[in-house]
């Protein structure tokens, strides 16, 4: 539960995100990665299903491997295959200001795998 509210929840309140985002609650977006941290995979280019295929990750063997991909309730990847054609995201705009000091930009919530 340590690493969801790290990577999920706290992300969410500094982008301003947690009244949508962030916790599994009735209310909120249903946005959630299913993994297999015990799982290795070596990255290649043939498997990346985003626009640029390039990474420096190419070729590496890592740890880790995700399963399924929810978006707002629907499955958009699983077993190694995209299942809808268009994202379900959304486009989040909040107003820009400061934290901490920072200026805040334009957050997108974007479907990533």
């Amino acid at each position: 539960m340590r690493l969801s509210e790290l990577l999920s929840g706290k992300v969410a309140d500094i982008f301003g995100l947690s009244a949508s985002k962030g916790r599994i609650v009735k209310g909120l977006d249903a946005d959630l990665v299913i993994w297999d941290p015990e799982e290795e995979q070596v990255i290649q280019e043939s498997e990346c299903l985003h626009r640029h295929k390039a990474s420096a990750y190419t070729g590496q063997k890592l740890m880790g491997r995700v399963k399924k991909t929810i978006v707002h309730g629907e499955v958009v990847y699983e077993d190694g295959r995209g299942i809808l054609g268009a994202s379900p995201g959304k486009l989040l705009l909040r107003s820009a200001g400061t934290r901490d000091g920072h200026p805040q930009e334009v957050v997108r919530d974007q479907v990533c795998t």
